[in-house]
């Protein structure tokens, strides 16, 4: 009886040996998401209450506002914002951050007949110690029927206590529908950026001349500006998107006027 009972033990452990090398650990994100309640999926739920760690800025009597169970990204929680009539904001507490790390601020969102720029998740990044004026870190958010994670890169915070306090918000006059879940305030990691392509050496002054460089791109100078245009789109890192956003505000150049500019295709 004791053998039979040491051979159970033994496969037991072989076993459970087995199916820790077999079956993956979960990937832990690599840096912690210093945000409380991210998903809006704690607290006691009221659709016209707030989420544990979340609390109301004002204007709540002017927009459509509902804490939804159901229409999340992954079917849970989410907020929903609709029909501002003035701006709304809903805030979390103040989050410590260390003035040598760069920091990086998502956001999934979808919206129905809502215009681009309407939906705003901004980090106001300030000094406790000093009194200075803060800054403002925008996500703005295009208009989506599908859900889509925007960004912004978040660096060069202030040197002393630096603190951020992370804020959604529905601007004045916003005639639509908008759906926010699953933010992510976090570490940022610098990602290196080589181009797969090798960039063609470009010559020559007359206007709309087209080199053909490379079966990638087509290269034509107009306006006296040489546009470089890739044939097929190319994927980015959300550390580029990010970073494009806090210089350019959007994470895409806004729709130019043609200007005689040709449309091939």
């Amino acid at each position: 009886m004791k053998k039979v009972l040491i051979l159970i033990l033994f496969t037991t452990a072989i076993l459970l040996l087995m199916l820790t090398v077999i079956l993956p650990a979960k990937a832990e994100p690599k840096h912690k998401n210093l945000l409380t309640n991210p998903g809006f999926e704690e607290g006691k739920h009221n659709p016209a209450g707030m989420p544990d760690g979340w609390s109301n800025w004002g204007n709540m009597d002017k927009t459509e506002y509902k804490w939804t169970d159901g229409e999340g990204r992954n079917t849970g929680k989410c907020i929903y914002l609709a029909n501002a009539k003035a701006r709304i904001s809903i805030a979390q507490k103040e989050i410590a951050l260390d003035p040598k790390k760069s920091y990086m601020l998502s956001a999934w969102v979808r919206t129905e007949k809502l215009r681009d720029d309407k939906i705003w998740i901004r980090a106001i990044v300030s000094s406790k110690e000093k009194k200075t004026e803060p800054e403002h870190f925008i996500v703005r958010c295009t208009a989506s029927k599908e859900w889509k994670q925007f960004s912004v890169l978040i660096r060069d915070v202030p040197a002393e206590s630096p603190v951020a306090i992370v804020v959604i918000q529905m601007r004045e006059d916003s005639q639509g529908e908008a759906w926010v879940d699953d933010l992510t305030f976090s570490e940022a990691e610098i990602e290196p950026f080589e181009s797969p392509y090798p960039v063609p050496n470009i010559s020559g002054s007359r206007p709309k001349r087209e080199l053909k460089a490379t079966g990638f791109f087509r290269v034509t100078r107009l306006e006296g500006v040489w546009w470089l245009v890739l044939k097929q789109p190319q994927s980015v890192s959300r550390w580029q998107a990010a970073t494009y956003a806090e210089l350019m505000h959007h994470n895409n150049r806004p729709v130019q006027p043609l200007n005689a500019r040709p449309i091939l295709k």
